[in-house]
């Protein structure tokens, strides 16, 4: 991935933060001469044998990247990011050598795959990241009764669990891209952060603390 320097995040906590907030991936899996690519949430997971540990998920049995034969996959983590438009910076008004940019966080990681079709590791797999989202749901709104696997019948889990394949995604390294108006002078990082916030949606509030809490670094 290309990666200017003003961009480049080596921060390894923070690219735990991003996916944790972000963690709809696309594994791929070279085949041949294609590509397979398989979306699919994933969450980061401590490994004593690993200082970066490895990505936990599950996919669907019949989905073809499980058949695949390749050793070494690619997992991409990409924000939705958002438009950035020239006339939110200051110095646009006085020359005019402003054009427009997109602003985004994207991570790729390097991993060996491991499949996991052992029931009860696949149940402990979907009760982990159940519990993951459901905790996410609980702190957003706090009335929210969080759900878990033994809401269900264990015979109707166990049907599901044997639908899917497990999978450990050991991590060996990562590049991370954090566009977010570094390169930028600090009048125009907050003249973004200022159209931003005038745009008050959800997409465009997240963008505009994202840079607002780089600008206060």
């Amino acid at each position: 991935m290309y990666i200017p320097k003003d961009f480049s995040q080596t921060d390894f906590e923070a690219v735990k933060d991003f996916i944790a907030q972000s963690p709809l991936a696309n594994i791929m899996a070279l085949t041949g001469d294609s590509v397979e690519i398989c979306p699919a949430p994933l969450l980061w997971q401590v490994d004593e044998q690993n200082p970066l540990g490895y990505l936990m998920g599950h996919v669907a049995k019949v989905n073809p990247i499980v058949k695949t034969d390749a050793k070494n996959w690619k997992v991409v983590f990409t924000g939705q990011g958002h438009y950035i438009s020239p006339n939110w910076y200051p110095t646009k008004a006085m020359t005019h050598k402003e054009v427009p940019t997109w602003n985004y966080q994207s991570v790729i990681f390097s991993v060996t795959p491991q499949l996991i079709t052992d029931t009860s590791q696949i149940q402990h797999i979907v009760a982990t990241m159940t519990d993951f989202f459901e905790h996410q749901l609980k702190q957003t709104n706090p009335s929210h009764e969080p759900w878990s696997l033994s809401d269900a019948p264990s015979d109707y889990i166990n049907a599901m669990c044997r639908a899917i394949v497990g999978v450990k995604l050991t991590i060996h390294n990562f590049e991370a891209k954090f566009k977010l108006s570094q390169n930028k002078t600090l009048d125009n990082q907050q003249g973004v952060i200022d159209g931003l916030t005038q745009l008050q949606s959800a997409s465009a509030d997240n963008m505009a603390t994202l840079i607002n809490n780089l600008f206060k670094e």
